[in-house]
């Protein structure tokens, strides 16, 4: 998570901490927020290894003085909360548990919502420019070409398909169900991008998506 926590609090993409506490210099504008998840060391395991767990953080720019007399300096404040999987307590109840993605023609994650993150365990970052089909059910990938095909065919209207499998971080499956629609790119009237909303029907037997599986 290294390269993309770099890339996430560059200093040209932080937006000023006064602006998103409504201080009175400045309006309040929070639209400029954009958080991030990266996994943090906390503790290491019976084994000596280090033990990494998801955060939810984000970045704001401020200046700082060490002291009245000493220049102000540049500062990056991150505000950092503890992702827990949404089948534990507090659980997300079973209508939210919705999320969306979008992927290329080839079938190669192009954008998620961070809403799958305590559903299915993966950070975006893990998902983005990796194919699809290696998270669906071996038995299911039939489906998933078949709704590609039925994608090209209706070109752009949206349509509800059957339930697939879907693999969480854990190594178990999830069932959602799955719906549907695509941006064709107006000049070449070809399809852009895949846009997929799914919705959790049935959650995997371990609880906890961000356990690492086992090898």
């Amino acid at each position: 998570d290294v390269s993309t926590f770099y890339s996430g609090t560059a200093p040209c993409r932080l937006p000023p901490w006064a602006s998103c506490i409504g201080s009175a210099s400045s309006p309040v504008d929070c639209t400029l927020e954009k958080s991030m998840f990266r996994r943090i060391s906390a503790d290491r395991t019976q084994s000596g290894e280090m033990r990494y767990y998801p955060f939810r953080l984000t970045p704001y720019q401020l200046t700082i003085k060490d002291s009245d007399a000493a220049e102000p300096q540049p500062c990056c404040l991150l505000i950092a909360e503890r992702v827990h999987s949404g089948y534990e307590a507090p659980r997300i109840p079973p209508d939210k548990r919705i999320f969306t993605t979008s992927h290329t023609p080839s079938c190669l994650f192009q954008e998620v919502d961070e809403r799958a993150v305590p559903l299915l365990g993966y950070l975006p970052q893990d998902l983005v420019g990796t194919p699809t089909l290696l998270y669906i059910h071996p038995e299911d990938r039939p489906m998933m070409v078949a709704i590609h095909e039925k994608i090209f065919s209706l070109r752009g209207n949206p349509f509800e398909y059957s339930p697939l499998r879907m693999c969480a971080r854990s190594g178990e499956y999830l069932t959602i169900d799955t719906s549907w629609s695509s941006f064709v790119n107006p000049w070449s009237r070809k399809v852009a991008f895949i846009i997929g909303r799914h919705k959790v029907r049935t959650s995997p037997l371990n609880e906890d998506v961000f356990t690492t599986p086992q090898a």
